[in-house]
């Protein structure tokens, strides 16, 4: 597969990232491969909850407060990773603020965003493309949007996560898709002891986003995303020939 074909795949996958933006609750930042140039993750399905606990709803000020001190941990944190499910296809991503990323798409390969550059990865190869104009924006989709607008925030009661005691949370926001806003509905699982986010669902009715995105978050380990030491610079514009590079010695990264 050329890396433009990854590059597509990469845009379908994420096309319900958008709703994983922060208004969602996040990245749509759990589980993926924690090495720079390791390509292998787990694309097993997330693990079961636990029932929600017989509490009584907190005042919906209480819980957009609750909402937005979660996201704001995330920020804090500086470094998390995610995995995305939808439609069965399994995407995980490791963000380094403020403008690194990795994104590790099944079986398929990876992409590594650092600043303006976007290097793609298949088979042990790894290519230098110009994504300006269809990947710059990712970042804005995992990374919490501190000013998005929460509408009708509810705390559904506690809820045990992989064993960890989380209070969940829901609410009513606007996602941007590109096409102009789309109504979304996103519950969120926020971890007691951390504070941090854990998981998060998004659902809509937007024909162009997944029905439902799932996403979980994981916050150990180190999260170090580099470039890799040497690429074939496609650096291709418009028009240009996806096979034109400087030949199979590839190039030293900067």
């Amino acid at each position: 597969m050329k890396p433009a074909s990854l590059c597509l795949v990469l845009l379908l996958a994420l096309g319900a990232c958008k709703s994983a933006d922060p208004t969602a609750a996040v990245p749509s930042g759990a589980g993926a491969g924690a090495g720079a140039g390791d390509g292998s993750a787990s694309t097993a399905a997330p693990a079961d909850s636990g029932s929600l606990s017989d509490v009584a709803p907190a005042d919906s000020a209480d819980a957009t407060d609750a909402i937005a001190a979660a996201l704001q941990r995330v920020v804090d944190k500086g470094a998390y990773r995610v995995t995305m499910s939808a439609g069965g296809v399994a995407t995980q991503a490791e963000i380094q603020l403020p403008d690194r990323l990795r994104i590790v798409i099944g079986d398929m390969g990876q992409v590594v965003m650092i600043g303006p550059d976007t290097y793609s990865e298949q088979n042990g190869q790894w290519s230098r493309i110009s994504t300006a104009g269809s990947l710059g924006n990712i970042m804005e989709q995992l990374v919490p949007d501190l000013e998005a607008v929460v509408q009708d925030a509810r705390a559904l009661g506690m809820e045990t996560l992989d064993g960890q005691a989380c209070d969940v949370y829901s609410y009513s926001s606007s996602q941007d898709l590109g096409s102009g806003k789309v109504p979304v509905t996103v519950k969120l699982w926020v971890a007691r002891d951390t504070g941090l986010p854990r998981r998060q669902t998004v659902s809509g009715e937007e024909p162009t986003m997944a029905a439902s995105l799932t996403s979980d978050f994981s916050y150990d380990g180190t999260v170090s995303i580099e470039a890799p030491a040497t690429f074939t610079d496609l650096g291709a514009g418009p028009g240009t020939d996806a096979g034109a590079g400087p030949g199979a010695g590839g190039t030293a990264a900067p």
